[in-house]
Parts: C-alpha cells; sequence; structure tokens
C-alpha cells in the first residue's frame, strides 16, 4: 500500500507507534523509524493481529515511496467535489493578465476581460491530440 504518513504518535502503552497514513491508522514498533517519516510518502506491508478480541493493523515493512507524484494540476473536463468543472486553466490566465498589467499592457480595468478571455482561448485550444 501507498499513503502519506501524517503523524506518528507513542500509543498510550508508549511500546509502539500509532501511525496515521492517509485517513487509516496503523501501528508500527518503536524501532521502525516511521516517526522519522511524518508528510513523506511510503509504499508499506500491513498484518493485521488479534489482541484480546480486538484486531489491530501494523505496518510490518516500508520504504520511502518512489514513485512518481500525480501530477498537480487537473486534466481538462475534471470535476471537483462541488460538481464544477475544475478551472485548471485559471492560474495560467491570472498569470497572464498580471503581466500585462505590470508591462502596461493593461490601463482600464475593462481591458483585463479581453486579455482574460485571450489567455483562457490560447491554454484551453493546446487540448489536442497534437499536445
Amino acid at each position: 500500500m501507498k499513503g502519506i504518513v501524517r503523524e506518528a504518535v507513542l500509543s498510550q502503552s508508549g511500546k509502539s507507534y500509532q501511525v496515521k497514513v492517509g485517513s487509516e491508522t496503523y501501528l508500527g514498533k518503536l524501532d521502525s523509524k516511521l516517526n522519522e517519516m511524518v508528510g513523506r510518502p511510503i509504499d508499506f506491508l500491513t498484518k493485521a493481529t488479534d489482541y484480546k478480541g480486538k484486531v489491530y493493523n501494523w505496518i510490518t515493512s516500508w520504504g520511502p515511496d518512489t514513485s512518481p507524484p500525480p501530477p498537480l494540476v487537473a486534466q481538462p473536463g475534471q470535476f471537483s467535489s462541488n460538481g464544477r468543472e475544475n478551472r485548471y486553466w485559471l492560474p495560467f490566465v491570472s498569470n497572464q493578465v498580471a503581466h500585462a498589467i505590470a508591462a502596461g499592457n493593461i490601463k482600464q480595468p475593462g481591458e483585463m476581460m479581453a486579455w482574460a478571455k485571450a489567455a483562457y482561448t490560447a491554454v484551453t485550444n493546446l487540448e489536442g491530440p497534437e499536445f
């Protein structure tokens, strides 16, 4: 399995770590050094154990996750959690308008829309199969 270590704190007994990876919590041995991986991605294996009728999931082995990270920019047509199309193009458009203002090409607030529309058209027209 893979995930980012969100926290690694001592258990109540102090004999293991409670390790939160993503949204799940696991146990880890004290000598596992998982406490040094907080905020970093890991690739790990787990094993479920039964102790006094309760199942505990232990991280049995792990290593740094060396797979490439997912792209930070959403792809065209993807939708956000609120159901609206993800505006992957917005940072590009914003930067183009800001540079046009800084260069003195935009002198009136009303000119910003024309520049924003032109930048939007430029970036969204790059979505063809040739790119």
